[in-house]
């Protein structure tokens, strides 16, 4: 019975050494161009260093579980298993101060745009559910790149699904904030639809 029991304990010596011993892997998605990479961490520990992710237009704002909620983790948090992180970032509102727009149900926005590249943000300020947004040039102006994309207020491409380049409908609906990039052929009128 001695012998059974001192097994036993070494047993669960050995698998209990050897548990501790493992190590999880923290794969970091950015959702901008630095794509994903992997960190190696010790089980039962927490990383010392979690990085910052530069992305134009947006404050990085920390590193979540959930690829959809802001469930934002720090220094403390102990790492158990094989973890994914995803970046979450805020809206730099001061980069766009003269390209902000404020929807607040009306469904069209006008708006001159000088020649070049533009980068407009939608301030959704009453949260209202956005599920298509459409460029038109109005008074005889022309947008040369007709193709449109969209980011919501953490950083995330918004899905499109129509077929038309003048047009973002989204795969989900967005209630918060909303950029667009686009491209101006020469300084014009675009009415700027959202619905």
């Amino acid at each position: 019975m001695k012998r059974k029991a001192l097994l036993f304990f070494i047993l669960t010596s050995i698998i209990f050494v050897l548990s501790s011993c493992s190590k999880s892997e923290v794969t970091f998605v950015t959702f901008c161009d630095s794509g994903e990479f992997t960190l190696t961490v010790e089980n039962g520990c927490s990383l010392d260093y979690f990085p910052n992710i530069a992305r134009t237009g947006y404050h990085f704002a920390g590193w979540s579980l959930s690829e959809t909620e802001p469930i934002i983790i720090d220094k403390d948090y102990v790492f158990h298993q094989n973890t994914t992180l995803y970046a979450f970032y805020e809206i730099d509102k001061n980069e766009y101060l003269d390209n902000m727009m404020v929807y607040d149900g009306s469904n069209s926005l006008e708006r001159f745009f000088a020649n070049g590249k533009r980068r407009i943000l939608i301030e959704n300020k009453n949260n209202l559910p956005i599920t298509k947004i459409s460029i038109i040039p109005i008074e005889n102006s022309e947008i040369k790149n007709w193709y449109i994309s969209a980011t919501d207020e953490f950083g995330r491409d918004l899905i499109n699904t129509s077929e038309d380049k003048k047009v973002i409908v989204f795969e989900k609906v967005t209630y918060g904030d909303v950029i667009i990039d686009f491209e101006v052929y020469e300084k014009g009128k675009a009415k700027i639809i959202v619905n």
